[in-house]
């Protein structure tokens, strides 16, 4: 954004190596700070005041367009990011917000935002997956939002006013290929299924609502047989394509565990048995190299399954996560407390699961209606 010059330099002391930084930007002087124990801190200094430098320079523009203010939000509210992320907004700033959205930000509009989500789907890549950009919409204009609201906090004040403070924003409806699967659809997956460990696999994520990352990235370490739950706290990162295991890493934080069904966890106990694996192997291990299956051959079973059961999958069917929406509608249709269900997913608090599962809780609304004539005596007759 800045003509400028950055470097960090290593230099020797008595007491070991330090890092020294150097900032020369154009119509701003000359920085320097020296003493840094770690390159990481001396890198976390030079950010801080390049950041700073922007946002100064962008208030003296008469004319602040949204893709600048997005790209400064991105790199102020990097820290508190996990890569995949931070991958997914960088992506949607380039390949939307600046081609799609590079306007002035007095003319953020509801609107304008509206026009851009109408116009998404057409501009989506041609395949399988395509959808109706559902997800994509979302991220950009949660990403816009966001920024808007950042940048007119009063420690920040990139912008006086945000324009669309206040404003509903309405979104495209949820791709059906996130819909749940269907009970009747699920016990002809599991008869279908080619193999005993994609049964295991189809069972695992259907009944424990887990993603497909959490559960191949178990180890039969994290299986408790006694107690009968499993804890997750580390994922197959979706940008390895599931191929590595991020041991700490578990999205939104969400460490935990979760309860399993009594047949499922004697199914798991035969598995491990037969397999004949270590305990600290992983319980869907990867056929040719060290680590687990990939997210490649997992959506190669779930197509071949789904086909061998007469059942539709990708974009006019179903998602493999649509087993975790089915875990999670069946527990909420019966009436399992929202709380409840909601630490079982892993979700960062109750509002989210709210917010995605929203057609359930609308159920429970009307069927609490019905019930009202019963409850109060007036058996339906007024």
């Amino acid at each position: 954004m800045l003509d400028l010059v950055r470097n960090i330099q290593e230099r020797q002391t008595s007491a070991g190596p330090v890092y020294d930084v150097r900032l020369s930007i154009k119509g701003h002087g000359r920085q320097f700070k020296g003493g840094f124990a770690t390159r990481t801190e001396a890198a976390k200094w030079r950010d801080k005041i390049e950041l700073a430098v922007n946002a100064d320079a962008m208030l003296r523009q008469e004319r602040l367009r949204l893709p600048q203010v997005v790209e400064v939000w991105l790199r102020a509210t990097k820290p508190d990011k996990m890569g995949s992320t931070i991958a997914a907004q960088v992506s949607a700033l380039n390949v939307h917000i600046k081609t799609e959205l590079d306007v002035p930000v007095e003319h953020v509009t509801a609107k304008l935002l509206e026009d851009f989500v109408k116009g998404l789907p057409k501009r989506l890549p041609e395949g399988k997956g395509r959808g109706n950009g559902w997800s994509t919409a979302k991220r950009v204009v949660d990403m816009v939002k966001a920024s808007l609201r950042w940048a007119a906090r009063p420690d920040v004040k990139l912008i006086d006013v945000n324009p669309i403070r206040d404003v509903p924003i309405k979104l495209p409806r949820p791709d059906k290929s996130r819909r749940a699967v269907a009970g009747q659809d699920f016990v002809k997956l599991i008869k279908a299924a080619k193999t005993p460990q994609r049964r295991l696999l189809w069972h695992l994520i259907g009944y424990t609502g887990c993603r497909r990352g959490e559960i191949t990235a178990l180890r039969w370490s994290d299986i408790d047989f006694e107690e009968a739950e499993l804890r997750i706290d580390r994922i197959a990162t979706p940008e390895s394509k599931g191929r590595v295991v991020q041991e700490g890493r578990v999205k939104m934080n969400q460490r935990r565990t979760v309860p399993l069904d009594e047949g499922l966890v004697e199914a798991l106990r035969a598995a491990y048995r037969a397999g004949g694996s270590s305990i600290n192997g992983y319980i869907f291990p990867s056929p040719r190299v060290t680590g687990p299956i990939g997210f490649s051959a997992v959506q190669r079973w779930w197509e071949q399954d789904c086909e061998a059961a007469g059942i539709k999958s990708g974009a006019d069917g179903y998602t493999i996560h649509g087993l975790r929406h089915m875990f999670t509608t069946l527990l909420l249709d019966s009436g399992e407390d929202l709380k409840v269900v909601s630490r079982i997913l892993g979700h960062s608090s109750v509002r989210t699961t709210q917010d995605v599962y929203r057609h359930v809780s609308d159920s429970h609304k009307k069927k609490s209606i019905k019930k009202l004539p019963d409850l109060l005596g007036g058996n339906g007759k007024w």
